[in-house]
């Protein structure tokens, strides 16, 4: 695909070009994107089905930082985030219990759900998040790099919202993943790629193999069964985008 750059990216490289389009544009990207744009179908239905209205998609990004305004996207936000005053969030971390979720990069896309249709708050459910990344070995090489695939609900301390992430006709991590691929020309990048088991902190430093076993079948499986490819050499799954 041919981009054609505004007159103050001539020049630029394309690292830089995407690092601005991302800090600039990015609520008005998954403004635009509706949950039709993004859905992977399950090949079967279960009783959930629950009515698609119920979800919406929502812009998370790290709180503005006057000191450091072009903080790099790919690094960690950690619970310094913001997003729509409407949407709640319970996260636990195993220790204790936050309002915001742990945002692995700069920039997420959270997955919204509303119980009731009369019910004014919506609830994240799960996030996505993702940065730009330029190899530092070849530097032309430059991708949207997917980091985090989450699902948020704890089925312990909120039974009511767990089947938000079993609706019964769309698969949801796939679904969040397919965002990204949606939103990665528009930054100029023709690449997207995800954490594989080999290179993922968390799962990694985990040591356990259950651990593993679980980042697995969130992030390789994943991306495996969206056509993704795993690159022996910095063992991410890549995939090319129109």
């Amino acid at each position: 695909m041919t981009t054609v750059l505004p007159r103050t990216e001539v020049g630029a490289t394309t690292f830089d070009v995407a690092e601005t389009r991302l800090r600039e544009g990015f609520e008005a990207m998954v403004g635009d994107l509706g949950l039709s744009d993004i859905v992977i179908p399950t090949s079967y239905r279960n009783p959930n089905n629950i009515p698609a209205d119920r979800y919406g998609l929502v812009p998370i990004t790290r709180n503005p930082d006057p000191q450091y305004p072009a903080r790099k996207s790919a690094l960690p936000a950690g619970f310094d985030c913001r997003m729509p005053q409407d949407v709640s969030c319970v996260y636990y971390n195993g220790v204790q219990v936050h309002n915001m979720p742990h945002l692995d990069t700069n920039f997420g896309i959270g997955l919204t759900y509303q119980p009731e249709e009369s019910e004014a708050r919506r609830h994240l459910v799960a996030v996505t998040a993702a940065g730009v990344v330029q190899e530092y070995w070849e530097p032309d090489n430059v991708y949207l790099q997917v980091k985090q695939l989450q699902g948020l609900v704890s089925n312990a301390m909120q039974p009511e919202l767990a089947p938000a992430l079993r609706p019964g006709w769309f698969k949801v991590r796939e679904s969040l993943l397919n965002a990204w691929l949606e939103i990665a020309p528009k930054l100029g990048i023709g690449t997207v790629a995800v954490w594989s088991v080999h290179n993922n902190p968390y799962a990694v430093n985990a040591g356990d193999a259950p651990t593993r076993k679980r980042f697995e079948r969130g992030y390789d499986d994943v991306a495996r069964g969206m056509g993704f490819v795993l690159d022996d050499k910095t063992k991410l799954w890549l995939k090319q985008v129109d």
